[in-house]
């Protein structure tokens, strides 16, 4: 499967240095794609090719689960220098997204409540109950899954591919998508090792925030990349008109909620 890059105009958070420095690290676990080639310098990476995202039925939850809590696992012993060049900074993420709105707040092609949302997604992030750093994929949904198949036709491997968006940071965000987009419960969640300190109630106070967290951060790239179509020319005013009405929508509602 051959991967040729979105310019980092139109990937915000993207960082393709930070990204291969992960895929060398986990190189050698049997959840990791089988990369062939990722040139940098070309913009495109090659790999295996690793099956169909899978039904999700309770085994491959089960399967999903336990890669997560090897993720975790792994994360502990990692070289505190490779945990530096790969640490993920939303501070610096949300600074982009900011002086990006800012500009077109400023020309009145939009008002200033995503800006609003990304300072209190700021804030919210900060507030989530402590727990150690482990590498983050940060794009867990249903379409970064892969099931193998075996040599004998039956099911392998479940595979985590696309690691654009991966780090080191919060387990919170990766466990808010595994609640959300695979219907893992909260209770199985709490007992992955990185929340093993904290009571029951911290635990479903840090998940909600987190799933909030999740659906603010989408609402925002989902808001920016409208702005980019419609400064590629890429959608009709009046498309972009309704889709933009729709997205003020929903971050009012966000507003509303991370104001409670």
């Amino acid at each position: 499967i051959l991967r040729l890059n979105a310019d980092t105009d139109f990937a915000f958070g993207v960082d393709r240095s930070r990204e291969a420095r992960v895929l060398e690290l986990i190189k050698e676990q049997s959840w990791a794609p089988k990369i062939v080639e990722n040139n940098l310098n070309h913009d495109w990476c090659l790999m295996r090719y690793h099956g169909e995202a899978p039904q999700f039925n309770e085994s491959n939850k089960t399967a999903l689960l336990a890669i997560v809590k090897q993720l975790q696992a792994f994360s502990a012993p990692v070289d505190p220098f490779m945990i530096s060049s790969a640490y993920f900074d939303h501070s610096k993420l949300f600074a982009s997204y900011i002086q990006f709105f800012d500009q077109r707040t400023n020309a009145r092609i939009i008002d200033d409540q995503p800006i609003k949302l990304c300072e209190l997604l700021i804030k919210h992030l900060q507030c989530l109950p402590e727990t150690s750093q482990v590498l983050m994929h940060q794009d867990l949904h249903p379409g970064n899954i892969c099931l193998e198949v075996d040599d004998q036709g039956g099911e392998g491997q479940l595979k985590l591919i696309d690691w654009e968006y991966s780090g080191w940071g919060t387990p919170w965000l990766d466990v808010a998508a595994l609640n959300s987009y695979f219907g893992i419960s909260a209770i199985q969640l709490s007992k992955l090792p990185s929340f093993a300190h904290l009571s029951k109630s911290n635990f479903k106070q840090g998940l909600e925030k987190a799933l909030l967290f999740n659906s603010g951060i989408a609402c925002v790239w989902y808001y920016l990349r409208l702005l980019l179509t419609l400064q590629r020319e890429e959608i009709q005013p009046l498309e972009f008109e309704y889709s933009k009405r729709d997205m003020d929508e929903q971050i009012k509602g966000l507003l509303n909620q991370l104001s409670m």
